[in-house]
């Protein structure tokens, strides 16, 4: 089979055993009829009028979906101290999500607001029906915790109103520098949105399907067609939602993964919530030291000391900034929140994204790793469940395998390590509390067997329609030989969580060295591990000077025999991060930017395992402390509310930064991110007229058919605007990530379809034009702004002479756009 010439086309085909990645042409029809915009969405309804409005319904909306899968938490996560009541919503949008898209991945029932009111239908009588059984149980734990229970809804509709603000600040989808990469996003969004069936057609590649982690997608499409909020507001009430049931799970993870008191627990998860969701790195202390050594001037003496005169710089910055001086940054500068993303240095290379989920959120991009946020939470929690229970796990295996399954096609980089943990759950609890019975040994990993299988096996099997149709191409690790991360760096990163992590780790590991046995043992382990540690870090691994010791005094805690299994757990969760921490100084994954986004996603990983295992041990020093001397406890106080504050500093200098991030002339406070585009002139191409024609393509076109558009490189122009806007599908959108995402395949397939979009405007042949239009069996030709000033204009004007001649259609005309209707 000629893969080329197969690929260029819209027919399906398979070449050998390879997918192409195209739609089969009956689904293919029917993706095409299915999808009207105005079907599905009243731009006239008033939570489009209103987004304020919009935001207390999907409030609203998600709070009952959580309530109604409450009861079922209850039943099957008895060993959780809060029952899963942080978790279940989460569960609730990914119950909701799943069932349609397994209705509509084996075309049983389509993907419209009908299936989804049938299966939360379907929820809404499991919920009710377990809850009615289990009244009684639940009336008492309600009665008994309802100060928590209220504590965890206060929580999350701080965090929900407090990013819905920051949304309202800047919620313009596309900016010609500093938008990110929005356009994807919402292209993929809208046509998850518009598909019938699943996998998703692709809007940017018509006639395949998106070959991407889009599950994420459906879980918020769901929910947007669902309530009924058009996907431009709904994408910007995605972000606050995502980071309001990030929060909330990650103070469940914490006060889960305590072992102490209430008030205990209670502090481990609102320091969870707070290293999760509220703190950045310390890129912003270093960017402040930065300028103000800057300010400061040459120091006019030597110093042999390390740090001594950077330190008198800084010294004299702030005192000329005292004096009157003008700080040398501006308030507005991108820098402050862009920095601290990219602090590792790396000279000659592309550099590591050391993001965190506060900059996540504000940068507003809505990336898969974005929204598998939440489901990583629970996924620990699920592992925090299996680790205090060895009966009764059965039932929870199977969310076990709903949600750590839904992480590979949300976002595959976090399926390994999140199965590697609930494997590592079901071991610590099937960990001998005592001494072992004859043949209790043989039974324990004849269950742990049983269990694990059933698990790596549901994380399989309920995704099966998505495995089926996904063409990986970047499988396997290299060895990495670039630059390292310095190990001062690793803490600017990492240090807010590390401190009292640390602490704990010192001090537990000395208190279980005290039997001398143990004590020589783990003497002659950390003697071995730091001296491994310092000949990685001569050789320029540097982190490794804090990660093998902290490891090695991790690995010696788990194995103390009777230990608690949450508190086994949690230095299990440590110690995955550590493991990370040194990966990714020695591997990357082959095909990566130099290791740019192998870093990025394993520290997104590392950073929540940090936060929950950082939270908890701030709880546990603040009991431990009572018996230090005040002067000690005093200094390690200071210390740690001088890290939360650097790490808070992120937030507002970040915010104060994006918010004047917008395009000139346009600062209206409104959740609408389409709203922009009346107002945007983008070098000197108006963009109101694109605004008005893709309102009238959306209330007009029926279906989801394919439109031509002019082209343009990523992120600059914004070229793909109807696809992206609309959802309908266009012949092809930006090169490279098309390219990326379909790495089994020729990208000259993709450089072909750009070449053949070009030359459709440039050519004054008539006969050329429709052999393109019928290749790519496009329905419309969009002809705005943008494509008047890229194109010749004899190209362009072959359109009007199309119609004369009856074979093209004007179906629209105003503000400076023409949108053409194929006759056929």
């Amino acid at each position: 089979v000629d893969v080329e010439n197969a690929l260029h086309g819209q027919h399906p085909t398979e070449v050998g055993k390879e997918l192409t990645l195209e739609i089969p042409e009956e689904t293919w029809e029917e993706q095409k009829a299915g999808g009207t915009w105005s079907e599905m969405f009243d731009r006239d309804a008033l939570l489009n009028r209103y987004p304020g409005l919009a935001a207390v319904v999907w409030w609203l909306v998600v709070a009952i979906l959580g309530w109604l899968v409450f009861p079922i938490t209850f039943v099957l996560l008895p060993r959780l101290r809060d029952r899963g009541y942080g978790l279940a919503r989460v569960l609730a949008l990914l119950f909701v999500a799943y069932v349609t898209w397994l209705l509509a991945s084996t075309h049983v029932l389509p993907n419209t607001r009908e299936t989804i009111l049938r299966v939360v239908a379907l929820l809404a009588v499991l919920g009710v029906g377990v809850g009615w059984l289990k009244r009684r149980e639940l009336r008492s734990y309600v009665k008994a915790r309802w100060r928590l229970l209220l504590l965890m809804e206060g929580l999350f509709l701080l965090v929900y109103v407090g990013w819905v603000v920051i949304r309202l600040l800047n919620p313009d989808l596309w900016h010609p520098s500093k938008g990110g990469e929005k356009p994807m996003d919402f292209a993929y969004l809208n046509a998850v949105i518009k598909s019938t069936w699943f996998p998703p057609y692709n809007p940017w590649l018509s006639g395949s399907y998106i070959n991407y982690y889009y599950f994420g997608y459906v879980i918020l499409g769901s929910l947007i067609k669902l309530v009924g909020t058009v996907p431009a507001i709904g994408y910007n009430l995605a972000v606050p939602l995502l980071a309001a049931l990030t929060g909330m799970a990650a103070f469940s993870v914490a006060y889960n993964l305590f072992g102490g008191h209430k008030r205990g627990a209670r502090l481990a998860g609102l320091m969870g919530l707070v290293f999760s969701v509220v703190l950045g790195n310390l890129g912003v202390v270093s960017l402040i030291v930065g300028q103000l050594i800057s300010l400061g001037g040459t120091t006019p003496f030597a110093s042999t000391i390390p740090g001594y005169p950077q330190a008198v710089a800084t010294l004299i910055g702030l005192g000329r900034m005292m004096l009157g001086q003008v700080f040398p940054l501006s308030p507005a500068a991108d820098l402050w929140y862009w920095m601290p993303t990219r602090i590792i240095p790396s000279p000659g290379e592309v550099g590591a994204i050391t993001e965190f989920p506060a900059f996540t959120f504000l940068y507003g991009d809505l990336h898969a790793h974005m929204i598998a946020f939440p489901l990583t939470l629970v996924a620990i929690a699920l592992a925090i469940h299996w680790a205090r229970s060895e009966k009764g796990r059965w039932g929870s295996l199977l969310i076990g395998g709903l949600v750590i399954g839904a992480l590979r096609p949300t976002n595959t980089w976090d399926y390994p390590a999140y199965l590697a943990l609930g494997l590592a759950g079901l071991v610590v609890g099937l960990w001998p509390r005592r001494g072992l019975k004859s043949g209790d040994m043989g039974r324990r990993v004849l269950t742990f067997g049983l269990q694990a299988a059933a698990l790596v096996v549901l994380t399989s099997v309920l995704y099966l329609p998505y495995i089926a149709n996904y063409a990986a191409g970047y499988t396997a690790i290299e060895k990495w030989e670039g630059s390292r991360t310095p190990v001062l760096i690793y803490l600017w990163i990492h240090g807010v969580m590390l401190f009292p992590i640390l602490t704990r780790l010192v001090i537990e590991a000395s208190r279980s060295s005290g039997d001398k046995g143990r004590g020589s043992r783990a003497v002659v382990v950390l003697g071995v591990a730091a001296a491994v540690g310092l000949v990685l870090g001569v050789m320029g691994i540097q982190v490794a000077l804090i990660v093998l010791p902290a490891a090695a005094l991790v690995a010696l805690l788990i194995l103390v025999p009777r230990m608690p299994a949450g508190r086994r757990m949690m230095w299990l969760m440590v110690g995955l991060a550590l493991a990370l921490s040194l990966f990714v100084e020695l591997y990357r994954l082959q095909g990566d930017i130099d290791r740019m986004n192998t870093v990025f996603k394993f520290y997104i990983q590392i950073w929540f395992l940090f936060a929950a295992a950082g939270g908890v041990c701030v709880a546990w020093v603040r009991e431990q402390a009572r018996c230090w001397s005040k002067q000690n406890r005093r200094a390690w106080w200071a210390v740690m509310i001088a890290l939360v504050v650097g790490g808070a500093l992120f937030l507002p200098f970040g915010v104060r930064a994006r918010s004047i991030d917008r395009i000139s002339g346009f600062d209206e406070l409104t959740l609408d991110g389409m709203a922009f585009m009346e107002y945007a002139d983008v070098s000197q191409i108006p963009l109101q007229g694109d605004y008005e024609a893709i309102r009238f393509l959306e209330d007009t076109i029926g279906g989801s058919p394919v439109i031509l558009e002019g082209l343009a490189p990523e992120y600059v122009d914004y070229a793909n605007r109807i696809s992206v806007q609309t959802g309908l599908p266009t012949v092809v959108g930006w090169r490279w990530h098309t390219i990326q995402q379909r790495p089994t395949l020729p990208s000259s397939t993709v450089d072909r379809r750009r070449s053949d979009v070009g030359e459709c405007y440039d050519t004054t042949s008539v006969g050329r034009a429709l052999e393109i239009l019928d290749l790519y069996d496009v329905s419309y030709i969009y002809v705005g702004a943008y494509e008047r000033d890229k194109y010749d204009a004899d190209g362009l004007a072959k359109f009007g002479q199309m119609a004369t001649d009856g074979l093209l259609r004007v179906i629209y005309d105003q503000y400076g756009v023409t949108i053409y209707e194929a006759v056929r």
